[in-house]
């Protein structure tokens, strides 16, 4: 059964996702250009899966609270249900469709870096599962591929200005997650009554735990940049400059859709009353 699901895993998702990494390494000459034009390439295919669960994120922020309130007020679980299916009825909210979104892009995401992985060892013609006029077209033109960026060399350990690039990238896929999501919109009311309690003062300001609140999520960012710098810096750049385009065109194509939901079509992303803004 597990050989059967690896033939399934390598003919339909991994070896397509392979051949194209290597296809775009030979014929731009570079193996920074392939993974560049590869990951855009997914990106600009799961685009509507990406609107979708952003969708689906903003009204779960909506929904979860008044679902709270409804727990509170109806004691009866058939009429919670019911109270359930009409408030997800009104805003379209499917709890599963978030799930089923998740299921169609990480299979692709991991094919794509466990690609990426296969080609830490360079591009050549005895890779496993390559087509045939792929690797004819890679003993025609392998010497031509060039395997380095901004002095580095991707299958080697990356140098600073690619390590620079990766922290940059990590930590402004953060920022504009924070941003699309609607996160910074938090509702600090039960942390201010905790806190009031705890120190037994009622001059908290929700302004001053607000700001506090930003500032821990900043020092989050800057701390997971750091550390998945740190780990980069341990593998191949190849690897290390896939995860950074990731995280860098994961940022363009949210913060595009995040002023296009802001200024241009706001509902673009869902109800304007969850917008990220």
């Amino acid at each position: 059964m597990l050989g059967i699901l690896l033939s399934v895993w390598n003919t339909l998702i991994f070896a397509p996702i392979l051949n194209l990494l290597v296809f775009f390494a030979v014929q731009t000459h570079s193996l920074a250009a392939a993974v560049v034009i590869l990951v855009i390439l997914m990106k600009v295919l799961m685009l509507p899966i990406t609107i979708q669960r952003i969708r689906d994120t903003r009204i779960a922020a909506l929904v979860n609270p008044i679902l709270a309130k409804y727990k509170k007020k109806y004691k009866s679980k058939i009429r919670f249900e019911k109270a359930k299916e009409r408030l997800f009825a009104k805003y379209k909210y499917h709890p599963r469709r978030s799930f089923i979104s998740i299921i169609v892009m990480f299979p692709v995401l991991i094919a794509l870096y466990q690609a990426v992985r296969v080609l830490t060892h360079g591009v050549s013609p005895d890779l496993p599962l390559l087509y045939p006029f792929i690797r004819d077209l890679i003993l025609r033109q392998a010497s031509k591929v060039s395997t380095t960026l901004w002095g580095a060399d991707l299958l080697a350990k990356p140098n600073v200005p690619l390590l620079a690039f990766i922290f940059v990238a990590t930590f402004l896929n953060s920022y504009v997650n924070f941003a699309v999501f609607g996160k910074h919109k938090m509702n600090t009311t039960d942390l201010i009554n905790t806190i009031q309690k705890s120190s037994g003062s009622e001059q908290i300001k929700p302004e001053d735990v607000k700001k506090f609140m930003q500032v821990m999520n900043y020092f989050m960012f800057v701390f997971n940049a750091g550390l998945l710098t740190y780990f980069m810096k341990l593998l191949p750049a190849v690897i290390g400059l896939y995860i950074a385009l990731q995280n860098f065109i994961t940022s363009l194509i949210f913060g595009i859709l995040y002023l296009i939901d802001l200024y241009i079509y706001p509902k673009l992303l869902g109800d304007p009353k969850v917008k990220g803004g």
